[in-house]
């Protein structure tokens, strides 16, 4: 008689820690589902990490001959930390990184030096405007990667 109790209690057992272990699985998914579609889908500087803009800025930059200086500014504030870089830069990181030929990653401290490349991964007119103080005569370039269909443009700096 104790054999029997013992086995239904132990099965009871078996049966409430599935039912919580069910429980917990199924609570991280929707909140995990939820996490993702409501609040990630609606932010938008994480929305634009997947703007085709950023691979092709990469592809642009490994399409430049070697010995083409290229200045990238990944963050505005001159992150001094790479792996604490915004969403929107990892793109552009990832596929550059090591892989492009006198690159120089925009910091705090960078001095730029014509004649060369200067890439915005996120494009502000307010640093175009600094940056055009030192080179009056820099051009504005349009890089449109895909031809005639539409997306994945975007500008780049010529310093002279």
């Amino acid at each position: 008689m104790a054999l029997q109790k013992s086995q239904k209690s132990q099965r009871g057992l078996q049966i409430a820690l599935f039912s919580i272990l069910l429980f917990a699985l199924g609570s991280s998914a929707v909140f995990n589902l939820t996490k993702y579609f409501v609040f990630f889908a609606h932010n938008t500087s994480a929305s634009g990490s997947f703007n085709e803009n950023y691979t092709n800025m990469a592809r642009y930059l490994l399409s430049l001959p070697p010995e083409t200086k290229k200045y990238v500014l990944f963050d505005e504030k001159g992150n001094e930390d790479l792996t604490k870089l915004p969403v929107y830069a990892h793109p552009v990181y990832y596929l550059t990184y090591h892989k492009v030929p006198n690159m120089e990653i925009i910091k705090g401290d960078t001095v730029l030096q014509g004649p060369a490349i200067f890439l915005m991964v996120n494009y502000n007119n307010d640093i175009e405007a600094r940056i055009r103080k030192i080179f009056p005569t820099l051009e504005v370039k349009r890089i449109d990667i895909n031809g005639p269909r539409t997306g994945g443009d975007f500008n780049i700096i010529v310093l002279p």
